[in-house]
């Protein structure tokens, strides 16, 4: 019985000690404490974020905000359209979009001036151009290059978001070496007492 009390007060002893030691690190080393569990919390997203980024969900979800529902053709266009993108319901097949497979997951349309939906067959809109021949449209890579537009345009914003983080963290480090530089002059000029 005695034994059991005195692994149960050394296990005590123990817990305090380490309890003790954790809390005067802090105390002394509250910047280093900080800094690692910010780059922990970093390190974790970073990693949530490559598993979340590399599942096909994600590629499918991208690709749904890159890319509009909706484009309208360039002023310069023999034709004044706008077209539209949806799900096809009977795709049954694997929603990785690639160039064979963009014309079967979606179906793309445009709105008569009746105000019915017609459907555009393989993602091609032909029309009669100015000079009375046939001509065509790429209404599915239009689609394409409106995302391309878009993907560039998050890109920059990333790219400035990024830029204004690391600028925010070298400020922040300046700013904790000053108050640690500043505490450790002030220490040194503390007059000592003198001893009669």
């Amino acid at each position: 019985m005695a034994d059991k009390n005195e692994k149960k007060s050394e296990a005590k002893i123990s817990r305090e000690i380490i309890k003790a030691s954790f809390s005067e690190s802090f105390k002394n080393h509250k910047a280093a404490w900080i800094i690692s569990a910010i780059l922990v919390v970093i390190a974790v997203i970073l990693f949530v974020g490559a598993e979340f980024v590399s599942s096909d969900k994600f590629a499918e979800t991208a690709f749904d905000l890159v890319v509009p529902r909706q484009i309208t053709t360039d002023e310069n266009s023999d034709v004044q359209m706008t077209f539209y993108r949806e799900d096809n319901p009977d795709y049954t097949g694997e929603k990785v979009v690639d160039s064979e497979t963009l014309t079967s997951i979606y179906n793309f349309y445009y709105i008569n001036a009746k105000g019915e939906k017609i459907p555009i067959q393989n993602g091609v809109y032909t029309y009669l151009g100015p000079s009375g021949e046939t001509e065509s449209m790429l209404v599915a890579i239009g689609f394409l290059y409106k995302g391309g537009e878009r993907l560039e345009l998050m890109q920059t914003v990333l790219n400035w978001i990024g830029w204004a983080v690391l600028a925010a963290v070298i400020i922040i480090l300046i700013y904790v070496w000053y108050r640690k530089d500043k505490a450790r002059q002030q220490a040194e000029r503390k007059p000592r007492k003198r001893s009669h």
